[in-house]
C-alpha cells in the first residue's frame, strides 16, 4: 500500500470541520514521513475523530460571578462617613453609573475605600467592623475582576484557529502577584488587556491536534512492529525510521516540551486562582476547570505513549532509545 496525499488533506480538513485545530505543519509533515516510510495508507478520518477532545466550553460570565456581600449603613452612619472622605465616594458607587461599574472598576472602588478609611483620622468606632468585612470581600472583588471578566472570556475563547497565536504565561501570575502586593490601579486594566490576548483557548485547540497527531503515530508504530525488523537487528527500513526519528520527530518533540512545560505554568497559576480564599466558587466552574485538566492530562498520556512505542520499536530493533538518533 502506498500513502495518498489527498487522503491525509482530507483527514485535516474533517479535524478543522468537526471543531478541532489543525496540525501544525511540522506535525502534519512528521506523521506524513511516518506513514511513508511504514508504507501504509492514511488512517480513516473516523479514526482520528475518535480521539477528538471534547473542549468544554468556560461557563458564562453571569455563572462565574460570585456575589459581594452587601453593607447596609443607616442615614446617620452615612453622615458620619463625610468626616473621612468617603461619604462622597459611596455617593458615588451609589448612583446610576456607579450601580454600573464593571467588575474591575467595582475592585478599585473597594480599593479606594479601604484606602481612604485607613487616612481616616476621626474614625465612628462603628467603622472598623465594615473595614474589617470589606477585606474579608476583597476576594470575591478581584475574583470577579479576572475570572469573571469578559478579558478571562476571551483568553480561554476556542473561536480562533490561528496556529501562530503566542501565549501569555505569565498574566494570571501577574494578576495573582497584583492581588497579594495590592498593586497601584493604573496597572490593573492594562494587565487585564493583556489576559484578553492572553491565548489559552487556543492551547486547547492545540492540545486536540497534538493528541491526534501523536496517537495516530503511536497506532502506526505499533501496528508495523514485528515488520520492520523480523530479525532482531536493524534494516534498511528502520534505517529510514531513524531518518524520521531524528529530522522531524526530535524538533517537533522539543518544539511540543517547550510548550508543555508553558501550559504548566498557566495551569497552576489558573487553579490558583481557582483556590483564593474566602471564595465559594460556583460548581459550573470547578466542573469546566477538572475537564480543562482531563483535556491536558489526555495530551500527556498521549506523548507518553508515543515515546513508549518508539522505545519498543527500538527494542525489537536489539537498539536503545539512544541509537535511534542518526549520528
Amino acid at each position: 500500500m502506498t500513502v495518498k496525499g489527498a487522503s491525509f488533506s482530507l483527514i485535516l480538513l474533517t479535524v478543522i470541520a468537526s471543531g478541532c485545530a489543525e496540525p501544525t505543519a511540522p506535525e502534519a509533515l512528521y506523521l506524513t514521513r511516518l506513514q511513508a516510510v511504514l508504507d501504509v495508507s492514511s488512517p480513516a478520518a473516523e479514526e482520528v475523530s475518535a480521539v477528538k477532545i471534547s473542549g468544554v466550553q468556560l461557563p458564562s460570565r453571569r455563572v462565574r460571578e460570585v456575589p459581594i456581600p452587601a453593607l447596609q449603613i443607616d442615614v446617620l452612619e452615612f453622615a458620619q462617613l463625610h468626616r473621612c472622605d468617603l461619604g462622597a465616594l459611596v455617593g458615588k458607587r451609589n448612583s446610576t453609573l456607579g450601580r454600573l461599574q464593571s467588575h474591575s472598576q467595582r475592585l478599585l472602588y473597594e480599593l479606594e475605600w479601604l484606602r481612604v478609611a485607613a487616612a481616616c483620622e476621626d474614625p465612628p468606632m462603628w467603622l472598623e467592623d465594615i473595614v474589617q468585612a470589606k477585606r474579608q470581600a476583597l476576594s470575591v472583588a478581584w475574583w470577579n475582576a479576572v475570572v469573571a471578566s469578559q478579558e478571562f472570556d476571551q483568553a480561554f475563547s476556542t473561536a480562533s484557529l490561528n496556529n501562530q497565536i503566542e501565549v501569555d504565561t505569565q498574566v494570571l501570575r501577574t494578576l495573582l502577584q497584583m492581588r497579594q502586593n495590592q498593586m497601584p490601579s493604573n496597572k490593573l486594566e492594562l494587565t487585564l488587556g493583556a489576559l484578553n490576548l492572553a491565548g489559552f483557548g487556543y492551547r486547547q485547540r492545540a492540545w486536540q491536534a497534538q493528541r491526534a497527531v501523536l496517537t495516530q503515530a503511536a497506532r502506526l508504530l505499533r501496528a508495523r512492529q514485528k515488520d520492520v525488523c523480523r530479525t532482531g537487528q536493524p534494516t534498511p527500513r528502520m534505517r529510514r525510521l531513524q531518518a524520521v526519528f531524528s529530522n522531524y520527530y526530535l524538533p517537533l518533540q522539543a518544539t511540543m516540551a517547550s510548550q508543555s512545560n508553558q501550559d504548566r505554568r498557566w495551569l497552576a497559576d489558573l487553579a490558583a486562582w481557582l483556590a483564593l480564599e474566602a471564595v465559594s466558587v460556583p460548581a459550573e466552574v470547578l466542573t469546566w476547570h477538572e475537564a480543562l485538566q482531563d483535556e491536558w492530562q489526555a495530551v500527556e498520556r498521549a506523548a507518553k505513549l508515543h515515546v513508549e512505542s518508539w522505545q519498543s520499536l527500538a527494542e525489537e530493533c536489539g537498539l536503545s532509545v539512544g541509537q535511534l538518533m542518526l549520528r
